[in-house]
């Protein structure tokens, strides 16, 4: 999304606590990069990453004020993460930020036992929220919500252990469908119906199991452009 953090220097200390801070932060670093990616599975940075390198110990505490003892905070590049060790295994809520200045949430949610977990939320660069999506054992399972920035819905459906399922819709931006059909599996099954811009149809296709079986298609003043042998 945006670049990553510039790491923060030490100019303003005095010659002895920049050494004595430089010791203090390797040792941080070497910590951090063996310890994240073992609280955090999949997910987390491998060591050597450069987001990973980047951790620091202190990060405001109005960021996440459920962030307390004996929660741990630990920060990642732009990733800022309050980690428990429950019965269930690992827990971790983490906030990823656009930049170092910890003003704008980019994404926000929850892992557990190194997996995603529960609902996530995306936001854009304006504070807008941009999407939602829930989360079971590291998969995409439930509704998936998308918005354009300026609020109106862009996209919908749901989501069955990581695989798209059901109805699926998409907007225009001014509004007025776009898209709707069925997906079965992750793929188009059945009908799909798109339209143009002016709420006229554009297509009408049906999908078995993703293999596309007949189509017609119209240009935006409602005449045929085009079907498949069967429609003619």
């Amino acid at each position: 999304m945006s670049p990553e953090r510039k790491p923060h220097g030490h100019d303003r200390y005095p010659l002895g606590v920049r050494s004595h801070t430089l010791f203090l932060l390797l040792l941080t670093l070497a910590a951090g990069a063996l310890l994240l990616p073992h609280l955090l599975g999949g997910d987390a940075a491998p060591p050597g990453d450069t987001r990973v390198s980047e951790t620091r110990a202190a990060v405001p505490a109005a960021l996440d004020p459920a962030c307390d003892p004996p929660l741990r905070r630990l920060v990642s590049g732009r990733t800022h993460f309050c980690v428990s060790n429950g019965e269930g295994g690992p827990t971790s809520r983490s906030v990823t930020y656009y930049d170092s200045s910890w003003n704008q949430r980019a994404s926000a949610g929850e892992h557990r036992d190194g997996h995603r977990e529960g609902r996530w939320r995306e936001w854009f660069p304006s504070g807008a929220l941009r999407s939602e999506l829930d989360f079971r054992a590291g998969e995409p399972h439930g509704e998936w919500q998308e918005w354009f920035e300026g609020g109106s819905a862009r996209s919908e459906g749901q989501y069955e252990s990581g695989e798209e399922t059901g109805r699926w819709s998409f907007w225009f931006e001014g509004g007025g469908l776009s898209e709707r059909g069925e997906m079965y599996q992750g793929d188009r099954d059945g009908a799909w119906t798109a339209w143009h811009p002016n709420g006229r149809a554009r297509y009408r296709r049906h999908y078995a199991r993703g293999a596309l079986q007949a189509w017609q298609e119209w240009d935006p003043q409602g005449d045929p452009v085009g079907a498949s042998d069967q429609d003619r």
